[in-house]
């Protein structure tokens, strides 16, 4: 692909595990990874993916994420910190940085904080799950068992609600609906409306469910 880097080993792991990798869900060919202390976009076609753009991010990534339109690029460093880069064809550009964010501070990307069977079912330790809303640029991060809401567009963003005894959080494909995981296993559908989350919906735990 001319003048674009081609990717000579796309899955090569490191010391801290496999690259991070994420894609938008509403744009084809294009996706986003964190690998060797940088943040890359990559553009992927029928003939193989290559680097259109980048910039150096020191710290080891512990979460990605990207908007669906993949305007906006968000990663949880193993710093405490929460970054956004806004995302153009032919530049990276920092956004903000929330200093402190998150419980996965560790200064060796080779160990983890995740000690015991508590975090058993996490990505990668305390920051469970990272995720954008298709509507308003939302951010949903699960850090522990507390989940907090950003308005990720916003050039100093702040924790605009926030929920405990929360286990995992995706938002919908489509809306501004959020399904999300309990420690009691349960399962609660959320929408949020400004700027809070109000319950739609509650499925029960998977040991209820018959059949």
């Amino acid at each position: 692909m001319e003048g674009k880097t081609s990717l000579a080993q796309p899955t090569r792991p490191t010391a801290s595990g496999l690259q991070w990798l994420t894609a938008p869900s509403a744009v084809a060919g294009m996706a986003y990874r964190w690998t060797d202390g940088s943040l890359e976009r990559l553009e992927i076609t029928e003939n193989g993916a290559a680097v259109v753009s980048s910039c150096r991010l020191d710290e080891t990534a512990v979460q990605i994420t990207t908007s669906h339109d993949g305007r906006l690029v968000v990663v949880a460093c193993i710093d405490g910190s929460l970054r956004c880069w806004d995302s153009t064809a032919s530049s990276l550009t920092l956004r903000w940085s929330l200093p402190n964010a998150h419980s996965h501070i560790v200064t060796d990307a080779s160990t983890s904080p995740s000690s015991d069977r508590s975090h058993a079912a996490a990505a990668s330790g305390p920051v469970r799950s990272l995720s954008l809303s298709h509507a308003g640029y939302h951010l949903a991060m699960v850090d522990n068992t507390t989940l907090r809401i950003y308005n990720a567009a916003s050039a100093q963003p702040s924790v605009l609600t926030s929920m405990n005894d929360v286990t995992s959080a995706v938002w919908s494909s489509t809306s501004s609906t959020l399904a999300v995981g309990k420690t009691d296993g349960s399962i609660e559908i959320h929408e949020l409306s400004a700027d809070q989350l109000n319950s739609i919906s509650q499925l029960g735990c998977p040991s209820d469910e018959q059949g």
